[in-house]
């Protein structure tokens, strides 16, 4: 399938910019990871921290196409390694993958130099993610990469799957 398996220099390459966003508000969480935003001033990247904490972006690209994609705030932590994650939804169905598209996806996932696909039951809704894990003190210029990456990979199954531009 295109864009699944092109490699990070073309995620860049196509990856414009990302829309306006702002900090603020009242609902905004006071509990996000202060390093990711120290990382996304070392970028041009626009956010704004949702409810939970975590880092929103809708990013860009040049077919006129969008995709939001995520930075969490909150990590996981083995031994010596504290790891944060940047996801975003591809799909959205009221029934489970079939198994057809979910041995693709796991057969794509193999092929992935950063992230991979996982499927999640959100309330009656089948959601598939497109996820990557990385230090959690990740510089400004590797989450801007993994953000590039991960929208793009996700953009590029919802375009396939269903041809709308929705997530």
């Amino acid at each position: 399938m295109r864009g699944l398996g092109f490699s990070l220099v073309l995620f860049l390459a196509v990856v414009t910019t990302c829309a306006q966003a702002q900090v603020g508000g009242n609902d905004v969480a006071e509990n996000f990871d202060k390093r990711v935003e120290l990382a996304f001033a070392e970028t041009e990247l626009n956010y704004e921290i949702d409810a939970d904490g975590d880092f929103k972006l809708l990013m860009e690209f040049d077919d006129q196409r969008s995709q939001l994609v995520y930075v969490s705030s909150h990590t996981y932590s083995m031994e010596n390694l504290e790891i944060r994650e940047v996801w975003s939804i591809g799909h959205v169905s009221d029934t489970a993958l079939s198994a057809e598209l979910a041995n693709r996806f796991l057969t794509e996932s193999a092929d992935m130099i950063l992230g991979g696909w996982e499927q999640q039951i959100w309330g009656e809704q089948y959601v598939v993610i497109f996820r990557a894990k990385m230090s959690a003190n990740a510089s400004g210029e590797t989450l801007e990469s993994a953000i590039a990456a991960v929208s793009q990979t996700a953009d590029d199954i919802e375009k396939e799957l269903v041809g709308t531009d929705e997530l």
